[in-house]
C-alpha cells in the first residue's frame, strides 16, 4: 500500500539500546514529525492513514520478533525508513541478561545464551546484525538509518543531531 507524500521514520530498537530515553526524552521533541510512541504502536497504521501530517516517526522496540513487525508495518509502509539502534555484542548479550533475570528468569547465563550450542533464550542469529539490516533492506525501499548506542553514550548530543 502507498504512503502518498508522508515521510515515515520506522525506529525498530533494538532492545537495550537507550530506546526509553530516544522515546520519552529525544523522540518527542523532534520538530516538523509526528511521534507515534510505543504504546500507540498497535494502532500507528490507523493514525497515518487517518492523519494529514507530513512527516511520522514511529516507534517500537523488538528484538526477536523484528522480521515479522518489520513485515507488517513494511506491507502498509513500504517507502518508511527504517531507524535501527546497536549495541557492541557482549554488552547487548548481558544486558538483556540482565533484564531478564530482573523480570524473573532463574536461569544461568549459559542458559540464556549458549554460543557453543547455540541454544537457549537468545541465538546467535539474535546478535547477527548484518542479518537485521537484510530484513530491513529487504522490506523497505529505503535504507536504513544505522546508529550506534556507544556512540550515544560518548556524545548524547551529537547522537541526537545525527537523527534531526
Amino acid at each position: 500500500m502507498e504512503q502518498g507524500s508522508k515521510n515515515i521514520y520506522f525506529h525498530v530498537g533494538t532492545g537495550k539500546t537507550g530506546t526509553t530515553f530516544l522515546q520519552y526524552r529525544v523522540f518527542p521533541k523532534l520538530k516538523g514529525l509526528y511521534y507515534i510512541q510505543r504504546t500507540r504502536y498497535p494502532n500507528a497504521v490507523n493514525i497515518i492513514k487517518a492523519s494529514n501530517h507530513s512527516s511520522y516517526l514511529v516507534s517500537r522496540e523488538f528484538d526477536q520478533q523484528l522480521e515479522n513487525e518489520v513485515k507488517a508495518f513494511s506491507h502498509h509502509f513500504l517507502n518508511a525508513v527504517p531507524i535501527i539502534v546497536f549495541r557492541r555484542h557482549d554488552s547487548y548479550i548481558a544486558s538483556q541478561y540482565r533484564r531478564f533475570v530482573k523480570n524473573g528468569f532463574a536461569g544461568s547465563f549459559s542458559d540464556f545464551f549458549n554460543l557453543e550450542r547455540d541454544n537457549g533464550r537468545f541465538r546467535k542469529q539474535d546478535l547477527e546484525y548484518v542479518r537485521q539490516i537484510n530484513i530491513l533492506e529487504q522490506h523497505f525501499t529505503q535504507k536504513p538509518i544505522v546508529l550506534i548506542y556507544e556512540d550515544m553514550q560518548k556524545d548524547a548530543l551529537g547522537f541526537i543531531s545525527s537523527l534531526a
